[in-house]
């Protein structure tokens, strides 16, 4: 913002013992690129991705999206290459390696969990950049692989919203949740 002030310069001069310099100027932010990581699986901001129970032979694909939320560009290096996803996981579709990303932009990559027998997995992935505040952002993702000798149960749906336990609820309320998914792909009916 503005800023102002004066300083003296006082002397032995008899006509002008005092001489008042006043100063002023506009300070400005430094413009800086700040990294906003979000992914497909509520909640979206927790840096987590649980691909859930997936029988063995599937696949399932979930969105990672990069933003800009800075006001200076945002360059993304080489996304997991200091920490590479193996088996069962990995990045199908990088359109954000290398780039650079202007202020309010953003780029997408996907990722996928393909188990190929009946355990329970989990890995990490980085994401590097030249936010200084944050450089280098973790990304965890998990997925359990279930057999498929058999048919699997579906999940059941969540709740979001009206909270569990929450008061204060309105007589007319209107319940949103995530739907059930099925580990062997089958369709669901509600």
């Amino acid at each position: 913002g503005p800023f102002t002030d004066s300083f003296d310069i006082p002397s032995n001069d008899p006509g002008m013992a005092t001489v008042t310099v006043s100063v002023s100027g506009t300070g400005t932010t430094t413009p800086v690129p700040t990294i906003a990581v979000t992914d497909s699986v509520a909640p979206n901001n927790d840096l987590s991705i649980p691909f859930g129970n997936l029988t063995e032979g599937n696949t399932s694909d979930q969105t990672v999206t990069i933003t800009n939320s800075g006001n200076a560009n945002l360059i993304i290096g080489v996304i997991a290459s200091a920490n590479p996803l193996a088996a069962p996981f990995s990045i199908t579709t990088d359109n954000c390696s290398g780039q650079t990303v202007a202020p309010a932009g953003n780029c997408t990559l996907t990722v996928r969990f393909a188990p190929t027998a009946a355990i329970a997995s989990s890995n990490s992935f980085d994401i590097p950049s030249n936010d200084s505040a944050t450089p280098s952002v973790t990304m965890n993702v998990s997925g359990t692989g279930l057999s498929s000798a058999t048919n699997n149960p579906p999940s059941a749906p969540t709740l979001v919203s009206p909270a569990d336990g929450a008061t204060g609820v309105g007589t007319t309320a209107t319940l949103q949740w995530n739907k059930s998914t099925d580990p062997d792909n089958d369709p669901l009916k509600y």
